[in-house]
């Protein structure tokens, strides 16, 4: 059995990986708790043959986890980093390993479920999305902040501008300033994913697929014009191609 972490900007999910399936997934907010806290759910009965983990947060969040996870399990905990090319998958940034590594993972899933043309969207802190052709190259993307992330910078920004908190889907007039600025936020994103599908049609002479995940899109998904897959664990599902491709390297 392996651990698969996945540390965003605020939440930590992981899951285990019998080499075929994930199963009993786990997710934390750790900002609202100490690490200790939130990495003591990391920690299983059963034995773990190795550890992977896909991050984004600042070193001293890995560091902790890393030091916490290797002071409990006897194995390996690595770190995936994002590749030139792997499994199909040609990375377009001139430095590879500055994408991302949780764009890389997403893209790297979402192409092995069909190799096709996917237009990959992560609903997170921030938005991003990413096109991947049908050869595998991918062809660059788009980084927009999150739903949270613009009500807050509103929120510090504008003078008498409440806190409002993401908890509808709901778009349309606000009739206050805390449901005008939901609606804002609410447009933008799925304006942004529609005109991204738009600009993508132009590049590929037809819609790519339209893949979504992350925190944000279950809040998204009933709004889009474009027919859509959720895969509400696609940077677990990259970072198990990643772990059953070393084991193979290896």
């Amino acid at each position: 059995m392996r651990l698969l972490i996945d540390i965003g900007n605020s939440r930590i999910k992981w899951a285990l990986w019998d080499g075929s399936q994930l199963q009993d997934f786990i997710a934390c907010d750790y900002r609202d708790q100490n690490d200790d806290a939130c990495f003591d759910k990391l920690l299983y009965d059963g034995e773990i043959e190795a550890i992977h983990i896909a991050s984004v947060a600042k070193g001293d969040v890995e560091q902790g986890l890393s030091r916490y996870l290797q002071d409990f399990y006897s194995c390996d905990v690595n770190f995936a980093h994002s590749q030139r090319k792997m499994l199909g998958l040609v990375n377009s940034y001139a430095n590879p390993e500055s994408l991302g590594v949780d764009r890389w993972l997403a893209m790297l899933a979402a192409y092995h479920y069909g190799q096709a043309a996917a237009c990959v969207v992560d609903c997170g802190s921030a938005m991003t999305i990413d096109l991947v052709r049908a050869d595998g190259q991918h062809q660059g993307g788009i980084i927009v902040p999150g739903l949270s992330m613009q009500l807050e910078s509103m929120h510090h920004s504008l003078a008498r501008v409440g806190k409002p908190c993401p908890v509808n889907n709901v778009i349309g007039w606000g009739r206050d300033t805390a449901s005008a600025m939901m609606a804002g936020g609410m447009f933008s994103l799925v304006g942004g994913i529609e005109f991204a599908m738009e600009y993508a049609k132009r590049d590929l002479g037809g819609y790519p697929r339209l893949i979504m995940t992350g925190g944000d899109a279950p809040q998204i998904n009933p709004h889009l014009s474009h027919a859509y897959e959720y895969h509400e664990h696609l940077v677990l599902e990259g970072l198990a191609l990643v772990g059953k491709y070393d084991n193979r390297e290896g």
